[in-house]
């Protein structure tokens, strides 16, 4: 549901960069508010930010694959992020 979103908020405009730069800015947020939260309602809100701004970074960043790689290439470019994935998480 939540790629659903941000595939809807990424298509939505012409532009990749804004809804890109948004969620970041997002995940942002929901770390700063994991830093200050007194209460467990306050570390849901956060978890809940960075969930949205994740799936909205993710579908943005595809999408910016599938913009800027020839077609032939756009299946090795999309196996970069699930190879990093490995080692992040």
């Amino acid at each position: 549901m939540k790629v659903a979103i941000g595939a809807w908020t990424t298509s939505g405009n012409g532009s990749r960069r804004l809804p890109l730069l948004g969620s970041l800015a997002l995940a942002l947020l929901g770390t700063i508010l994991f830093c200050f939260a007194r209460k467990p309602e306050m570390l849901l809100v956060a978890r809940a930010l960075q969930g949205m701004a994740a799936s909205i970074i993710y579908t943005a960043a595809m999408a910016m694959v599938v913009d800027s790689v020839p077609p032939d290439e756009t299946g090795s470019w999309y196996g970069v992020p699930f190879a990093l994935q490995r080692y992040v998480n």
